[in-house]
This record gives structure tokens, C-alpha cells and sequence, in this order.
């Protein structure tokens, strides 16, 4: 992984101010290598310690407000968020950012799976290799 959006250390810098968020994974295409700038999306895992309730969701959805208005404008960027200690539970819906909403979705394979390429790394907190269930 060569090229990340400043859009990217935007959102580490906000959800690490947060105090709950522990980790900012990069996932899909960015972390396989195949990112195309201006064609690809953003994918990003945050992983955090506790669950993310009805409080916290709001909060995220007022950070991406501003991000997608600002920094992340036309970048389509999307963020899971995983309570880490459910990090395991394959069928678990977590609070997922995309394409302008906040919605609930699992953690897909395809996701898991970019954490095992050569390009696979956190942009803040652990490497991906602690994450990996």
C-alpha cells in the first residue's frame, strides 16, 4: 500500500481523539493494492472497546457528515465498526458507515480476508495480524 487519501489520517485523527476507538484498519482494495484513485471506494475497519450503542452511532454519524462534506467529499468512504470483543462472532451486525448512511452489517469475508495480503496494515492502533479470527 503506497497512496492513501489524507482523507484517511482525517478520520484516524478524529476517532482517535474519541477515546473508544482502539484501532483503524484498512481493508478492501487499499489494502490488497488495487486502489484506483477516483474509482475505487474506501474501506476501513475501526475497532472498538465496547459496543458501539445508540449514543456512539450518532456521534459517527456527525463525523461523516462533516468528513463527507470536507476531506472525504466524492471519496466514498466507508467504516465498519466492530466491538473488538465481538470481533469473532461472524454473524454479528455492526454499525457500518456507507454511502452516506450509517446501517447495520456484518464484517464480510472479503474484508477478513484483505487483512492477509502482503499490503494489509492499520493505518492506527494494532497490526491487522491481532485482528484475525
Amino acid at each position: 500500500m503506497t497512496y492513501v487519501p489524507s482523507a484517511v489520517r482525517h478520520l484516524a485523527d478524529r476517532l482517535g481523539g474519541l477515546g473508544w476507538v482502539t484501532d483503524l484498519l484498512v481493508a478492501g482494495s487499499l489494502a490488497t493494492g488495487d486502489y484506483v484513485p477516483g474509482v475505487s471506494d474506501l474501506d476501513l475497519v475501526a475497532l472498538t472497546g465496547g459496543p458501539v450503542g445508540a449514543a456512539r452511532q450518532e456521534m459517527l454519524s456527525g463525523l461523516h457528515r462533516e468528513l463527507d462534506r470536507g476531506a472525504a467529499h466524492g471519496l466514498d468512504l466507508g467504516c465498519v465498526y466492530v466491538d473488538a470483543g465481538r470481533l469473532a462472532d461472524l454473524g454479528a451486525l455492526h454499525p457500518t458507515w456507507t454511502h452516506g448512511s450509517l446501517v447495520q452489517r456484518s464484517l464480510s469475508g472479503v474484508t477478513r480476508a484483505s487483512w492477509s495480503g502482503t499490503g494489509s496494515r492499520s493505518w492506527a492502533g494494532r497490526p491487522p495480524s491481532c485482528c484475525r479470527v
